[in-house]
């Protein structure tokens, strides 16, 4: 018994290794919740595993898998896209941040204290892009004012920028980089947009200014001769222009902010 003992006790342990968490091939997919998918669709992930299964959407274009997903069992837009991807990367079909084509794409969103005009203005100008952009060619290739930014990337890649408000003087930057050769891009520009769009949170400051305008004979209010109300009564007419001192007195204001500004360090 004593020799079975220190037997016992001389036995090497052996370390068996943990299985890794998979990332492709599963489902429900564990990048998004069962509860999420839920309250967007309207079903789980089991329910939109039955229906892409009866549709055979392994043997269809992903275009038409999403479409008929929208169309024909009311998942939002953007959701059936999700779903699609989702289910192409479980059957084999599809690694993370792959495309449709084989090219690969990489997210990056940022909530900024400022206005959504603001920021739009900041982020699309030409002069300013310069100092947040991470090294790499821009072109310009369409723009839609406080809401979206699009463009060639280092020349075959995609940029496409989306400007969302969210109230407080807040507004959110979300940006996806396509077209990338391989996972490698994918991390190499999250982290160069991640840096970017980091180093300008909460650094921004507004300037404002507030005048007078002194009455002159030129501006007055008076009953208008063509216009009036419901009860055939001149509706009251405004005759306004700036004084040649209000320009100049508001010319010198915005210089002097401009110098404050400078002078703190401001691009």
């Amino acid at each position: 018994m004593a020799a079975k003992a220190k037997a016992k006790k001389a036995r090497p342990k052996v370390k068996v290794a943990k299985a890794k968490p998979k990332t492709e091939g599963e489902w429900p997919p564990a990048s998004i919740s069962e509860a999420k998918v839920k309250e967007a669709t309207g079903r789980g992930w089991m329910g939109w595993f039955v229906i892409l299964n009866l549709m055979e959407a392994t043997s269809i274009p992903h275009k038409e898998v999403a479409k008929r997903l929208k169309e024909q069992h009311g998942a939002p837009s953007w959701w059936a896209q999700m779903i699609a991807v989702e289910y192409e990367r479980a059957r084999g079909g599809r690694k993370k941040n792959e495309r449709a084509g084989g090219s690969y794409a990489v997210n990056v969103t940022k909530v900024i204290p400022a206005s959504l005009s603001k920021l739009f203005a900041a982020a699309t100008s030409e002069k300013t892009r310069r100092d947040w952009f991470p090294p790499g060619a821009f072109e310009e290739t369409s723009k839609t004012k406080d809401k979206y930014w699009r463009g060639k990337w280092k020349g075959t890649r995609k940029l496409e920028f989306g400007f969302i408000a969210k109230g407080d003087g807040k507004a959110q930057i979300a940006l996806e980089i396509g077209k990338l050769p391989s996972p490698v891009e994918v991390e190499q520009e999250r982290a160069a947009w991640k840096k970017a769009t980091k180093q300008y949170y909460n650094n921004t400051l507004t300037f404002s200014s507030q005048g007078s305008s002194y009455a002159t004979r030129g501006n007055y209010l008076d009953l208008d001769p063509t216009y009036k109300d419901r009860f055939g009564r001149p509706l009251l007419r405004v005759t306004f222009d700036f004084p040649d001192n209000d320009v100049r007195m508001s010319n010198w204001i915005s210089d002097r902010m401009q110098e404050i500004a400078n002078a703190l360090g401001g691009k």
